[in-house]
């Protein structure tokens, strides 16, 4: 039995079969900040009891490098063994880069209670992903669907037209992958094995936050893949992020400031005053990172009054170094209103 396990950032090649294998008894096993290349299967999860499994940002590429002639897929699901528990797919960046061999590859037999996927890149020569067993639960989105295969991008079974040629189709046959991508990935060199994004890549920003996973992203959004775009730059985090005061109170807000790559420019930053009952105070309003900022919000109690229970958004703004971060926080004036629920008798 395997349970509360940490596997991670190892170098992993060269293997015939799977680069590793979580079959089994698997609970809140975690695989993290892993390569690996040249091998049949990067991560086998067939079957995992109870679950769940997590696989963050882990590197696959070279998939379908064997001791048999089996095509290769980053991770493994299919088993004839009994169900599997709930595996999460965050941040993995699979480059199947050989031909022949898909981004995701999603066989049967094999069961399981969830299948669940954000930000990873599945690129593949064959199809960016092809499911063969889709009568098992998934839920996927803002991945980036991308293959060297002209004219092909999804095999899904079980449809009337199993070729899905383009994310729409792809999207309106499955409802899979609203917010997903079908887009060159833009990394730096795959060739010679770097991963990491172009400063142009459409991956830069394009992600979704998933608390405790990518809180530390760069930019406006989190990217999509195993690594975060290291450029320069700054990120901007207010905390909290709202606060509620009785009626001429007071609420503060730190503003943090963390330099990204090498960056070392001053940052200005600044608040929009959605009432003129608030009076802002920001201080200091410019500095070089690290470093924070205290916005504080007084209200006056003046007219026009702010609406008890309405939630007020303030606007701020970082500028430097030719770089823009913006977040907001929400103010409450008046406390929250309270509905208790109303009982009839006969």
């Amino acid at each position: 039995m395997t349970n509360e396990t940490d596997v991670y950032e190892n170098l992993i090649y060269r293997m015939g079969d799977d680069g590793v294998e979580t079959d089994g008894q698997c609970s809140n096993v975690r695989l993290w900040g892993n390569t690996f290349h040249d091998v049949l299967v990067g991560i086998s999860l067939a079957p995992v009891y109870d679950g769940p499994v997590y696989a963050i940002r882990n590197l696959i590429y070279r998939t379908g490098v064997g001791n048999n002639d089996y095509s290769g897929t980053p991770f493994k699901f299919n088993s004839g063994y009994d169900q599997s528990g709930p595996m999460y797919l965050f941040h993995n960046t699979a480059d199947a880069a050989l031909p022949g061999n898909d981004g995701l590859d999603i066989r049967s037999p094999g069961t399981w209670t969830l299948i669940y996927a954000r930000n990873n890149v599945w690129a593949g020569t064959e199809y960016a992903l092809n499911n063969a067993n889709p009568s098992q639960p998934f839920d996927l989105d803002y991945d980036d669907l991308y293959t060297t295969l002209t004219g092909e991008l999804v095999w899904w079974d079980g449809l009337p037209d199993r070729h899905l040629n383009t994310l729409a189709e792809f999207q309106a046959a499955t409802g899979q992958e609203p917010h997903g991508l079908s887009v060159t990935p833009g990394f730096v060199d795959a060739a010679s094995g770097d991963y990491s994004l172009d400063p142009a890549s459409d991956l830069v920003d394009a992600g979704v936050i998933i608390p405790g996973i990518n809180d530390d992203y760069g930019g406006a959004a989190p990217d999509v893949g195993a690594f975060e775009y290291a450029g320069a730059g700054f990120t901007l985090r207010a905390v909290p992020t709202n606060r509620a005061i009785p009626p001429g109170g007071v609420a503060t807000f730190t503003l943090a400031v963390q330099p990204v790559g090498d960056f070392a420019q001053a940052v200005t930053l600044s608040a929009a005053n959605p009432s003129p009952s608030l009076i802002l105070s920001l201080v200091p309003a410019s500095f070089t990172p690290p470093g924070a900022a205290v916005l504080t919000v007084t209200d006056t109690h003046g007219e026009p009054t702010l609406v008890p229970g309405l939630w007020h958004t303030i606007p701020i703004s970082g500028i430097g170094g030719g770089f823009e971060q913006v977040t907001s926080v929400t103010l409450l004036v008046g406390g929250t209103r309270i509905y208790l629920p109303l009982t009839l008798k006969e």
